[in-house]
């Protein structure tokens, strides 16, 4: 069984690190699948010209948290990914 995992970008950053057995497609999913520490990149920032995730900056006290709305919205893009791939034909 195929294990796929796929950094979700808010933006150009990682909010969250999703695992799931079936591959998904989707304009703020990243694969990272090969990545050594997925986990390890939330809050990193991906530079989509050149296909590039830098490591996230160490924690500080002035970082924003996503607002609701920006949760709300990643979280409605993740789940209408996650219906297209099983409308095609995805597992």
């Amino acid at each position: 069984m195929n294990k796929f995992i796929y950094a979700q970008l808010n933006g150009s950053k990682v909010f969250a690190i999703t695992y799931t057995t079936g591959e998904l497609k989707g304009e703020n999913l990243i694969d990272v699948s090969e990545h050594e520490n997925p986990d390890s990149l939330l809050g990193a920032t991906y530079d989509g010209e050149n296909f590039i995730l830098s490591q996230p900056a160490e924690p500080t006290q002035a970082q924003e948290l996503p607002t609701i709305e920006e949760q709300i919205l990643a979280e409605t893009q993740y789940q209408t990914a996650l219906l297209e791939t099983n409308t095609i034909g995805g597992n």
